[in-house]
């Protein structure tokens, strides 16, 4: 995917970085954002979805698919809301890569990139559970994959954004993929685990029984 290349010197929190302010456990993040447009119009992007630079998308190394940012140009105070449906950016200098169309509203597709905090846009109660919650009084355990990695990083950034909210996560390495887990929780644990995913920027996660 061809993105415009702009030497930066990037200042930037991981993305397990939390905000200390008001709300303890929303998700803040803050470093450089770039962009891409035409140039991939129509070709697919990691979701699934056909890329379209008209549309307000953007791209994310590991928030979930379907998850609303807010992101504030810090030159310009500008702000737009967008969607991640995509994979990326692919280099520690760079937290998000836009659609064309939002880094149109955030006036900085002539620079290439631009500072910029990043935010939940509306924060849900408790994540998704797939494919459905365990039944209430079930004595089984569960185990509950967060995300699936090819780039070790993004696993460890997963990782450290759970710890953030009290969670105990844990790896696992199924061929080139790096899972991110919860382990060992039973029925009654579940809603609260989902209620924390939620806080930690999670929109949904999938469940199964151990073994």
């Amino acid at each position: 995917m061809k993105r415009m290349v702009v030497t930066v010197i990037a200042v930037f929190m991981l993305s397990g970085a939390i905000s200390s302010q008001e709300q303890p456990s929303a998700f803040k993040q803050e470093g450089f954002a770039s962009w891409y447009g035409v140039e991939s119009d129509g070709k697919p992007t990691a979701s699934g979805e056909l890329f379209d630079s008209t549309k307000m998308t953007a791209a994310h190394p590991t928030l979930p698919f379907g998850t609303l940012l807010k992101v504030t140009n810090k030159e310009n105070n500008r702000s737009v809301t967008v969607r991640v449906n995509d994979r990326g950016p692919f280099t520690q200098e760079r937290i998000i890569d836009l659609s064309q169309a939002a880094a149109t509203l955030l006036n900085f597709t002539a620079a290439g990139s631009a500072p910029v905090v990043i935010e939940m846009a509306g924060k849900p109660a408790a994540a998704t559970i797939l494919p459905a919650m365990p039944p209430t009084g079930s004595d089984k355990k569960y185990r509950i994959q967060v995300g699936s990695y090819r780039v070790a990083r993004n696993a460890v950034n997963v990782f450290d954004r759970l710890k953030t909210v009290k969670l105990n996560p844990a790896y696992e390495k199924n061929g080139e993929l790096y899972r991110v887990v919860l382990a060992g929780i039973s029925a009654e644990d579940v809603p609260a685990v989902a209620e924390k995913l939620a806080q930690a920027g999670f929109t949904e996660a999938l469940i199964r029984e151990e073994p």
